[in-house]
């Protein structure tokens, strides 16, 4: 009988580098989904930090409008 005690115990598909650009399972050659999944995801990373800043100075200006309510 196999006992599972923690998710850290199972094996999945994120831990395994290329798993999902496999050509088996996308029949796209692995070098140019790697290439474009990894393109995409710095893409992303840039939107990501674009908006953090972008909500970061509308706060920053919210607080400024409330402090010259007072």
């Amino acid at each position: 009988m196999l006992t599972i005690r923690t998710v850290a115990q199972i094996c999945g598909a994120h831990n395994l580098k290329g798993f999902r650009s496999c050509a088996a399972s996308t029949g796209v050659p692995m070098r140019c989904a790697d290439a474009r999944r990894i393109s995409q995801a710095a893409a992303d990373l840039a939107n990501s930090e674009l908006r953090r800043q972008w909500l970061a100075g509308r706060w920053a200006a919210h607080q400024a409008r409330v402090h010259r309510g007072r």
